[in-house]
């Protein structure tokens, strides 16, 4: 109950707070993001989309983001930037910038606009490196401005990678992970993923799987299912070579910074448990879980407000 009524209560600020900032029902955020292009050390290229807070709300920005911290957003498997943006409603990275945190959301290696090399090279160590550079050249002022602070969110594999990244080299400030625990569940082993490797170094999950292991159909929206699958992305063979073979789990104790642990209650992916207890060496673990969804979390219309709004409150409590 007591739950419940905080998420109320915040529903009602986030919702005061977008109607002040011109995204009330009715006129969603619209910010067109910046295109940013990232040269990584080895000839590839990651591309990201910057959304600016439109004025400071909650925090001492300026229009350009100076001295607000930076939300980094990287997506999971068969996904790109665009599950953070994806349709009125459901468009979480330009609903956090309304609220006065800078973000960044990026196509991963082996995604979208960004560079494609071979799929069996991406595995989770790889692509964190990768991220991990981004994040050096967003600390340097690669957006425009120095931020107060960088937080890293991953949804599902993107927690994996984040969880890699944030465990080795210690270059964030915070770390959300979402839709991502330490057991994966009973019925994913069931897949017949050699299926899926057999297409190549980048293979396509397909409808069926994505529909029945990302949605929790009794609380999802048919129209975005269809256009969530619409919009899936080829994966990279070795990521999910990692997932399966749990490349992440020792980094949970090896993250040094704050944590925030998003998950939900039908997850099909990962089994719904609080994680809190693995992260040995973070001075401040929180966990949250969200009801009447399933994986993608972002996309479902009973946890996507309440997602944006348990990151801003974290965000905005620490940094």
């Amino acid at each position: 109950m007591r739950r419940s009524l905080i998420s109320a209560l915040w529903v009602l600020v986030v919702v005061a707070g977008l109607a002040s900032s011109g995204a009330a029902a009715g006129q969603q955020p619209t910010q067109v993001p910046l295109d940013v292009r990232f040269d990584l050390h080895d000839g590839n290229v990651m591309i990201g989309y910057s959304y600016a807070p439109p004025r400071p709300v909650g925090f001492p920005g300026a229009r350009d983001g100076r001295g607000t911290p930076v939300l980094v957003m990287i997506h999971g498997a068969s996904d790109t930037h665009t599950v953070f943006d994806i349709t009125p409603g459901f468009r979480a990275a330009p609903e956090l910038a309304a609220l006065g945190i800078s973000v960044l959301t990026v196509d991963r290696v082996g995604y979208g606009a960004s560079s494609h090399p071979n799929g069996d090279l991406l595995d989770y160590p790889t692509s964190a490196g990768y991220v991990h550079e981004v994040i050096q050249a967003v600390r340097k002022g690669a957006l425009g401005f120095v931020p107060s602070a960088i937080v890293l969110l991953g949804p599902s594999a993107g927690g994996d990678i984040a969880l890699c990244e944030a465990g080795t080299y210690h270059d964030v400030d915070g770390l959300i992970v979402v839709s991502n625990t330490s057991q994966l569940q009973p019925a994913l082993f069931q897949v017949d993923f050699n299926a899926f490797f057999a297409q190549g170094p980048y293979f396509d999950f397909g409808v069926q799987f994505r529909t029945d292991f990302f949605y929790y159909q009794p609380a999802a929206l048919p129209f975005i299912v269809d256009l969530d699958n619409a919009t899936r992305a080829l994966v990279p063979r070795a990521e999910i070579g990692s997932a399966l073979a749990n490349v992440a789990a020792p980094f949970r104790g090896q993250v040094t910074s704050p944590v925030l642990l998003m998950q939900a209650d039908h997850d099909a992916i990962f089994v719904p448990i609080d994680d809190s207890a693995l992260f040995v060496s973070s001075p401040d673990v929180s966990y949250t879980q969200l009801h009447f969804t399933g994986h993608k979390c972002f996309e479902h219309p009973a946890s996507h407000a309440l997602a944006v709004i348990d990151i801003a409150h974290w965000i905005g409590k620490r940094f």
